[in-house]
């Protein structure tokens, strides 16, 4: 006698969780050429603003640098102060050191104005 037979199968699928943990995020202090950090600590936390200024005839650049995963968010970099002579010459006679139209702080340009004549 035959009976008829269902096979029912059942598949599991075997995963596995991996629980990673996560180091925490922490930035050294950098060293910044012609400046210097502000109360410097061994380490500083995520999302830390690193406070720096810098030498005499020097500038920060524009933004605040920040902690985070990959490092300081920008650079903590020192430029140098300048000023410069645009090229508008309108009623110039004269200008010294000729040639020259990008100063340092401390440099001293002389421009001479035209007469004007009636």
């Amino acid at each position: 006698m035959r009976v008829p037979v269902q096979i029912i199968s059942f598949s599991f699928f075997l995963f596995s969780v991996t629980f990673v943990q996560s180091q925490d995020i922490t930035c050294t202090a950098p060293v910044i050429s012609n400046g210097y950090v502000v109360e410097p600590l061994p380490e500083y936390q995520k999302d830390a603003i690193l406070k720096y200024r810098c030498n005499e005839r020097f500038k920060p650049r524009e933004g605040i640098p920040r902690c985070a995963k990959f490092g300081w968010t920008l650079n903590p970099e020192c430029d140098e102060v300048t000023c410069e002579l645009k090229s508008t010459t309108f009623g110039v006679k004269n200008i010294k050191p000729e040639g020259k139209s990008i100063f340092r702080a401390g440099e001293s340009v002389e421009i001479t104005c035209s007469e004007k004549t009636g």
